[in-house]
Formats: structure tokens, sequence, C-alpha cells
């Protein structure tokens, strides 16, 4: 579909999946210069064994053991590769939670032209990305997810961690200072802020276009894990 450049963190944000799908990917072209912007989802399902949906507890542990490559991950970089992008396409990744830790993730391998990483409670504390990547990271102080990847080890000069207490919003969720749309209230009052303190703590947005000639077109990608599965009637050797 046709879309509007974003314009701010809480846009950013807003548009990270939510519904049946876990990618987003947008991609603008301004004054015929072509960039791209990759939005991915938390995780979905909570489940301790393998699912259907890629996005679940067997990726989030796939993806911290910092030597395997999760199947979310996998999912996103066939998405970026339907989409058209390349290692030379400049790209900006947009996570929460485990979307933010797969964006560190792709962000750190250098298999793409990586140039600024927004993230909402994400657990990536121990992913190194290079200095040339402006990193901004909203992390609430009561949310207990980033937590779990440890202290940060060593954050580049390019990271900026904007840190506070989660607004209170309504929900149902047991870890509500985690919900993305806390978050995208947190960006909001950011991106509305006029005090220097805060407009300094946050960086600067990520280049949303301003050019007298700019589209933007976007694409969402829904992934699914196959699953081969004994049955008690199989045969040995047959699945």
């Amino acid at each position: 579909a046709d879309c509007l450049p974003p314009q701010g963190f809480a846009q950013l944000l807003e548009r990270i999946p939510q519904g049946q799908s876990q990618v987003r990917v947008e991609r603008i072209v301004e004054n015929g210069h072509a960039r791209a912007i990759v939005y991915i989802a938390g995780t979905r399902d909570f489940t301790l064994h393998p699912t259907t949906d890629p996005w679940d507890m067997t990726s989030n542990m796939q993806a911290l053991s910092e030597t395997n490559i999760a199947d979310s991950e996998r999912a996103v970089r066939d998405a970026m590769a339907q989409a058209g992008i390349d290692a030379a396409t400049p790209v900006t990744l947009v996570g929460h939670s485990q979307g933010g830790l797969i964006a560190s993730r792709l962000a750190a391998s250098l298999d793409f032209a990586v140039t600024d990483v927004v993230l909402a409670g994400s657990p990536s504390h121990r992913v190194s990305v290079p200095e040339r990547i402006r990193v901004t990271a909203f992390e609430h102080v009561d949310d207990v997810i980033p937590a779990l990847s440890g202290p940060v080890l060593a954050a580049a000069a390019a990271t900026v961690f904007v840190r506070q207490a989660a607004p209170v919003t309504t929900t149902t969720s047991e870890l509500p200072a985690h919900d993305l749309a806390a978050y995208v209230r947190t960006a909001r009052s950011v991106d509305r802020s006029t005090n220097p303190a805060v407009v300094s703590s946050a960086g600067r947005t990520p280049d949303s276009g301003g050019g007298s000639e700019v589209t933007c077109s976007a694409r969402e990608y829904t992934a699914r894990r196959q699953i081969d599965h004994v049955t008690s009637s199989a045969k040995p050797g047959e699945r």
C-alpha cells in the first residue's frame, strides 16, 4: 500500500506490526534516492516449545544465545530480500521486544547498510552494534524485559538510551510497562518535548523525508515455521 513517510519516533513505533504480519517494510524514494525502513514485531507466542509462529520463545532463546540465528531473524532476512533490500540499500531498523533484539543483531551482522536502529523494550544489551550506526533505545525503568539481556556491555558512542517510567495506559497485560502502546506514548512525549535535555537525550529522529518529491510504499510479511510432527502410527524413520 501507499504510505506517508513517518514523522518522529512515535510514528516509527506505531508502524510495528500488531496484527497477523510480523514484518513491515517501507520503501521511501526521495528525489530519486531510495531507502528502506524495516519494522519488526515483538514476541507473539509465549509457549516453551517451537510453534508455527517463529516469533515465539524458541526464537527468543536462539537470539539471546548469541551463537544461533533465530528463526524470526531468518524470516526478517527473507522479507528484506523479497522487498529488494540488498547490502547497498540504506535501511532503518525498528523493533519492539524480540523485534528490537533481531534489529540489533541484523545491524551488528554488517550484512546491510543500516544507518539507524530504534528499539523499544528490547533485551539487546549484549549486542555490539558498530559505532557508525546510531541507536535510540527506549527503555521503561519498570520494564523487566530489557534486563533479561544483562547489563549493557559496551554501548557504542552513537547509542542513546531514553529511560523513564512507563506512562499509565489501559491494558490487561501482565507487563504493562512493556506494552508497545506504552512505548508509543513515551516516544510521543519525546517528539513533542521542547525541553532541551529531553530532546538531547533522545537524539534526532532518523531522516523522515522532506524533499519535494517523496514517495512511500509498504509491504507486510507473515512468516510461519514448518514443524514436522511424529505420529503414533508412523513407522521408524517416517515423519
